[in-house]
């Protein structure tokens, strides 16, 4: 997974991402009628993207799993937290860094003698914290993978989610406006509209809105005339 911070102040009105240097009315357009009126709507693609979150959590936990099964089952569980919280290091169990050890010896008359000592084994040091971050690396990106996935099923699946997401990414749509047109695309085609805010400017991903919704509403108004009848 790939995390993006921002630092400082980031003017998000005139200073955001364009999707092309040449915005005019054609290439909104095409853009307009590519949601509208496009044969696929991408509820596929959606899915797909849903599946690969699926997959970011299930590899984190598989990796916490293999981790603490290759660590005797010394990894997993929060009394690694609890232990870190009272002062002491869960993995010095694991990994310590104070053995007694034997070594051998010739004495004067040539033969061997055992000699017992304390053996200080300094790799372990640099171990047990490696595994202490791995620790708090894996189950922070399990818990942000987890909410991601939450997130992305409200967003699929609650349509009134989705209003509310197009309104924070287009300034000044009203709530009318984003209802129009998450009632009458598809998920996927709506899913494609929020990922394309995120590389547009505010404003013009806002003019791109408005323009989506009055196509759907004139769309609308022709097909209820086409569909009335007047009596001979």
């Amino acid at each position: 997974m790939n995390f993006f911070v921002r630092f400082g102040y980031v003017p998000t009105t005139y200073g955001g991402p364009l999707l092309t240097s040449k915005w005019d009315q054609e290439v909104k357009d095409r853009l307009i009628n590519y949601i509208v009126h496009g044969k696929d709507s991408h509820n596929l693609y959606a899915i797909r993207f849903l599946i690969c979150e699926l997959l970011n959590l299930i590899n984190v936990v598989f990796q916490i799993v293999l981790t603490n099964w290759f660590l005797n089952g010394q990894f997993s569980g929060l009394r690694v937290l609890i232990d870190v919280i009272n002062g002491e290091n869960p993995m010095s169990m694991v990994f310590p860094k104070l053995v007694k050890c034997t070594y051998y010896r010739y004495g004067p008359s040539g033969s061997t003698e055992n000699r017992d000592g304390l053996c200080i084994l300094p790799l372990n040091i640099f171990n047990e914290k490696l595994y202490l971050i791995m620790w708090f690396w894996f189950y922070c990106l399990a818990l942000l993978s987890a909410l991601t996935l939450l997130y992305r099923l409200l967003f699929f699946c609650v349509p009134f989610i989705r209003v509310y997401f197009l309104m924070a990414r287009a300034k000044y749509v009203t709530k009318e406006r984003a209802k129009i047109v998450v009632d009458q695309i598809s998920f996927g085609n709506c899913f494609v509209l929020y990922q394309l805010g995120k590389n547009l400017n505010p404003i013009v991903f806002r003019e791109l809105v408005m323009g989506i919704s009055n196509n759907l509403k004139s769309t609308k108004k022709q097909s209820l005339s086409a569909d009335i009848t007047f009596p001979i």
